[in-house]
This record gives C-alpha cells, sequence and structure tokens, in this order.
C-alpha cells in the first residue's frame, strides 16, 4: 500500500489528466487492502467493516453511475465474502460485557473515522466541482462574447464596404470643386475641411475593414507602443477639439 501511495504521487505530477478508469482502479485497490485487513480481523464482525461504503460515497460524488454501480458490487461482493471467510479475532481478556464494550468502541471510533474523512473529501470534491463549473460558466461567457464581437466586426466590415462607394464619390466632387473655386478664399478653405473630413471618414472606414478582418480571421493585430499613443491622441482630438492634450 506505501508503494502504491508513492506511485499515486508520482502519477499526479504528471501532466497528462486523470481518467475515470484510472481513478476505479485507484478505488479498486483500496477496497482489496480494506478487504484485506478485515479477512485477518474479524470480517464482517469487526466494527470498521462499515469502511467499506467510504468508497462507494467518494465514487458518488464524482463519478458517472457505471462506475458507482461497479464500486458498490465490488464493495457488496467483499462484504459478503468476509462474512464467511475470515480469520476471528481472538477473544479479550475481559470480565462481563468486555466484547460487547470494546464492538461499541470500535463503533465509535469508526464512525469518528468515517465522518472526519468524509467531510474531508466530499468538501473537497464539492469545492473542484464549483470551481470547475465556474470555469465553464466563463468559457461560455467568452464564447457568447466571441460571437457578439464576430456579429459586429462582419456588420462593421459590411457597412465599411457599402460606405467606401458614396465616398469615393463624395472626394472626387471635392477635388473638382477646390480646383473651380481655387480664386475664392473663402470657400475654398471650406472646401479643404471638408476634404479633410472626407479622408478622415476614408480612414475610418479602413480602420474598420481592418478590425473585421482581423475579427473574422481571429489574428491579432500588433502595434508599437508610439504608434497606439499617437492614435489615442488623435481620436480624443477630434473628440474634444477645445481641449488641450
Amino acid at each position: 500500500l506505501a508503494a502504491f501511495a508513492l506511485f499515486a504521487f508520482w502519477r499526479l505530477g504528471r501532466a497528462s489528466s486523470v481518467s475515470l478508469a484510472e481513478v476505479f482502479g485507484h478505488i479498486m485497490v483500496d477496497i482489496g487492502v480494506l478487504s484485506w485487513l478485515l479477512f485477518f480481523s474479524g470480517g464482517a464482525t469487526n466494527p470498521f467493516v462499515s469502511l467499506l461504503v467510504m468508497p462507494i460515497a467518494l465514487a458518488a460524488a464524482a463519478m458517472p453511475l457505471r462506475y458507482v454501480v461497479a464500486v458498490a458490487m465490488l464493495a457488496a461482493t467483499c462484504y459478503l465474502g468476509l462474512i464467511p471467510w475470515h480469520v476471528a479475532l481472538p477473544p479479550p481478556h475481559l470480565a462481563g460485557s468486555g466484547d460487547f464494550n470494546l464492538h461499541v468502541a470500535g463503533m465509535a471510533i469508526n464512525f469518528v473515522v468515517t465522518a472526519a474523512v468524509l467531510a474531508f473529501f466530499i468538501a473537497r470534491l464539492a469545492r473542484a466541482l464549483r470551481t470547475r463549473e465556474g470555469e465553464i460558466q466563463h468559457e461560455r461567457e467568452r464564447a457568447l462574447r466571441d460571437e457578439g464581437i464576430l456579429a459586429i466586426a462582419t456588420q462593421a466590415a459590411g457597412t465599411a464596404h457599402e460606405l467606401n462607394t458614396p465616398l469615393s464619390t463624395i472626394r472626387t466632387l471635392l477635388g473638382e470643386l477646390c480646383r473651380d473655386q481655387r480664386d475664392n478664399p473663402a470657400i475654398r478653405d471650406d472646401l479643404a475641411i471638408l476634404a479633410s473630413q472626407a479622408e478622415r471618414c476614408r480612414d475610418i472606414l479602413r480602420e474598420l475593414v481592418a478590425v473585421g478582418s482581423r475579427q473574422l480571421a481571429g489574428t491579432p493585430q500588433r502595434l508599437a507602443l508610439s504608434r497606439f499613443v499617437a492614435d489615442c491622441a488623435n481620436h480624443f482630438h477630434l473628440l474634444r477639439p477645445e481641449i488641450e492634450l
């Protein structure tokens, strides 16, 4: 049993995950060792025979039904086998009701051990299950968020392509108007402002297309810190031109 415990600690340190069949194998070893100990210590008459219930409880808390049934059948088979086949305990050298008192004491110790072990392992299993449910919920929320981002990216890319044609027409007409009004400074300045705003709209549409393409392809964008800060400053100036940054 010590060698098997060392093997179990070594196995838990490996990178691969533990399968249900491997867990079932561990429980089989526990039941086998406990049954072997009970065989040489009174069998079914030993008050600690109820410890065979613990593997069933642990399996029921963390394993599918078929494994729970298999563990229960194995434990029941060992219990029934310990009734006719076991090494009887020697009688205690006590007077009067010593046998009964010793049995009651064994039952009390057995109850304390069972309660402590079940409380410890069931609490750990419940905490692990809650942690796993939290991870699943987080993954579900992230999947929903990704779906929303993809929908927005698709819509942005489609809108950008639709707006590109009328914007190109506006830019062409602004260029012709600028040439026609080159002798009118007031109108020429206004047209220059309109042309700069049209160029800004073109840049925004290009950014929308690029963002949509990256989101649909699932590729991240690499950007230098100086470029990122400059873009943030430009966006701030467009939103708050009266404020000095």
